[in-house]
C-alpha cells in the first residue's frame, strides 16, 4: 500500500504487520485478559491510566492479513461464555487496530487488505471499532522495545 505521510509530498511503501486489540473501561481488566488467554489471544500490555484501565491484545499465532487475525479474535469473543461476555460488553472502548509499517525498501507498488462485509458485521455485533495504524520504521522499532519491556516486567510479578 502506497501511504503518504502528513505533510510530506513522499509516498512511501507499508506492509501488513499485525492486528491489536485495544481495549479501555471503567474496571480492572484482569479476569477479562485471562478470558481472552484461554482463547489464544494474549496480553501486550496492560495498565492503569487515571481512572480508565487499558489493554492491548493480540493472537497467539501471527495470521499473515488482518482479517484472518480479527477473525480469531473474534472467535474468542463470540465464544466467551456469560460472564465473560458481561465483562466485555462493560468496555467502553473495543478497537481492533490494524497496523502496517513502513517499508522502505520493498519493491511492493501497492497492497490490498480486504475485509468482508460479514467481518464487519461480526466486528459491530461484538460492539467494536476498526482502526488503522501505520507505523515509520524507527517508530515500529520502538514499539516492540516498549512492548518487550512490558512483557519482561510482568513476568518478574
Amino acid at each position: 500500500m502506497l501511504a503518504r505521510p502528513e505533510g510530506s509530498g513522499l509516498m512511501v511503501n507499508v506492509c501488513y504487520s499485525n492486528t491489536d486489540l485495544e481495549i479501555v473501561s471503567r474496571f480492572d481488566l484482569k479476569d477479562l485478559v485471562r478470558a481472552f488467554e484461554i482463547k489464544k489471544v494474549t496480553e501486550l500490555n496492560i495498565w492503569r491510566d487515571g481512572k480508565k484501565y487499558r489493554a492491548n491484545l493480540e493472537t497467539y499465532r501471527s495470521f499473515p492479513t488482518a482479517e484472518k487475525t480479527i477473525t480469531a479474535m473474534l472467535n474468542a469473543i463470540e465464544g466467551f461464555d456469560a460472564a465473560q461476555r458481561a465483562l466485555w460488553d462493560r468496555c467502553t472502548e473495543k478497537w481492533f487496530d490494524i497496523c502496517y509499517e513502513e517499508m522502505p525498501d520493498s519493491k511492493n507498488v501497492s497492497i490490498t487488505e480486504i475485509l468482508k462485509p460479514a467481518l464487519f458485521a461480526r466486528i459491530a455485533n461484538a460492539g467494536a471499532g476498526l482502526r488503522v495504524t501505520i507505523y515509520r520504521k524507527d517508530m515500529l522499532v520502538l514499539k516492540k522495545a516498549k512492548t518487550a519491556k512490558s512483557i519482561a516486567s510482568s513476568q518478574k510479578g
